[in-house]
Parts: structure tokens; sequence; C-alpha cells
């Protein structure tokens, strides 16, 4: 996850240097929002929450030491556009930084480039990870289909050799993004079903060589999930009419 951030950092940085140069300001807050919010706060902070929370392990100096840079450097990336609040938040978090000594504010400071963070490039790790938050929206969306709100099923993933090895480096996250007790993760062979005795709900996840199992003590109650979708079709039946009184009015294709 660390390698990850610093990479999703560094091609933030791409970005804005790109769209600077094309004097598109609007792509580079766009960039900077983007990374802040769905990068930073939604992935990046809710893994390492368990690390920093006490008592922390080995890794959490690890993890502090990169999200203190990563904040840090966006607080950096920010400043031409919201210089007050950034400086603000800044000499708050100077003192965090080990051996940190009185220096010229934030606005004093080199904007970061490419060339300075070039050793956070890992285009292979922001690649893998892909895969990794398709399972874990698939994860999610199983839990509510079954109405789990508060429990943390077990899952499978049936997957090929390659994207087993993605979900095993990124296991932890897995668990704590999707909200699952544990995953395992299961390769078969050519002649072997994809399907698990064990599990029920299968959902197809990054393409046709992977597929999630999610375990539901009990079972699911077919009448609720028909009442469910039930409800479903009844409001998405008249947007549909709509739909199609528009597509059969006259004049609809010289629109």
């Amino acid at each position: 996850m660390d390698q990850w951030i610093c990479s999703r950092l560094y091609s933030t940085v791409v970005q804005c240097e790109q769209a600077f140069r094309a004097s598109e300001l609007h792509l580079v807050t766009s960039a900077l929002r983007s990374f802040w919010i769905h990068s930073l706060c939604d992935v990046y902070l809710e893994c390492v929450k368990p690390l920093l929370a006490p008592p922390r392990c080995s890794s959490a100096q690890v993890s502090s030491s990169v999200l203190f840079h990563c904040v840090s450097t966006s607080l950096a990336l920010l400043s031409p556009f919201m210089p007050f609040i950034t400086e603000e938040l800044w000499q708050r978090l100077r003192p965090v930084q080990p051996g940190a000594a009185a220096g010229p504010g934030l606005c004093l400071q080199p904007y970061p480039s490419t060339t300075q963070l070039s050793h956070w490039q890992f285009p292979a790790v922001e690649k893998d990870f892909e895969l990794v938050q398709e399972l874990i929206h698939v994860a999610r969306s199983l839990r509510v289909q079954c109405g789990m709100t508060k429990e943390k099923p077990a899952m499978w993933a049936v997957c090929s050799p390659s994207q087993a090895r993605v979900l095993h480096r990124f296991g932890s996250a897995v668990q704590t993004l999707g909200q699952i007790s544990s995953l395992h993760v299961c390769c078969p062979g050519p002649a072997e079903g994809l399907a698990d005795p064990r599990c029920r709900k299968p959902r197809r996840c990054g393409g046709p060589t992977c597929q999630l199992h999610l375990h539901v003590q009990g079972g699911t109650s077919v009448v609720g999930q028909m009442d469910q979708l039930s409800r479903r079709r009844d409001k998405l039946l008249p947007k549909l009419q709509k739909i199609l009184l528009n597509i059969e009015s006259p004049g609809y294709s010289n629109k």
C-alpha cells in the first residue's frame, strides 16, 4: 500500500505538470481533489488506520512517514490555489516531522516536481491495484445484496495464478476496505470448476478468470430478495416508459 499511494502521488504530480503547461488550471484542481479524496482518504488512510491504532505494530512508523510525506507534498501542490489554508495546515504539520527545524513558510518552498519524486513511480503496482479495487467494489455490492450491514463474512476468490499473487499481496487492504473477515484465494486447474460448495452468491470480477463467492451464514431469504428486486423494478419501469416515449416522439431522431 505504501508503494501504491506514493505512485499515485507521483501520477498526480505528472497530471499537475501537464495541466500547468497547457494552462488548464481546472485539471490541476481536479487531479488534486481526486488524489485527496479517492486515493489518500478513501483508500490509504482507511487501510493504515488499524496499523496506527495502539498498540502500534512495527510497520506503523513506515506508514506514518509515508502519510506525512503524502500530506505535506499534497499541501505544497495545493498552495497556489489555497495559500492561506495550506500554510496554516503546513505550520501545524511541521512539528510532526522528526528533526524538523524552523524554516521558511510553505509559500517559499519549491513546488513538487516529477524529477524530485521519480523514485516514487511504481506503475506496475498501480496496475495491480486496479484489480483489488474492483474486487473491493464487488465485495461491498455482494454484502449489500445479502443485507449484511454489520456482518463481516468470509470471501473466496477463484482466480488465475497471476491474480492470486496480487490478492495475496493486498489481502489486508481487501479485508479492511471490503469489510470481510477473511479472504481465501483458490486457483483451480483447467479441469476444475469455479464454484466452491462452501460459498454462495458468485459474482464475476476482473474478467472471466476471476469469480468471488461470499459465504452467507444460514443462506439468504429468497422472499426478501424477490421483494427487493420487485421494488427496484417498480422504480425503474416509469423511467423506462418515459425514455421510450421520448424516443418514439416525432422528431426525436432529428435532435
